[in-house]
């Protein structure tokens, strides 16, 4: 019987005449490289990741403004600063 080379092929399972692959657990579906819509779906995927990186990061910055502002009893900062941008964190996603 012929044995395929790459590893992704010789993995998958035959239900009937379709060939069946476990999910991968991490990354992006190998399946993916060298077809017409590679730049796209890569383009796409890097966007999505890239707003949540950025929401990521801009939530831990107004939790970290919260608890310095209640260290040093600011309570205008915890009113204006922190509330306002929790709201255009909110926005953001809310557009997104």
């Amino acid at each position: 019987m012929f044995q395929h080379s790459s590893p992704f092929i010789r993995d998958a399972h035959t239900i009937g005449l379709v060939k069946y692959q476990d999910p991968y657990p991490f990354g992006v579906d190998p399946s993916w490289r060298g077809s017409r819509s590679e730049l796209p779906f890569l383009n796409s995927l890097k966007m999505k990741m890239s707003i949540l990186f950025g929401v990521a990061h801009m939530n831990l910055g107004i939790i970290l403004s919260y608890f310095n502002a209640r260290f040093f009893g600011s309570s205008l900062d915890i009113r204006c600063l922190t509330i306002c941008l929790a709201c255009a964190d909110i926005i953001m996603l809310f557009f997104w």
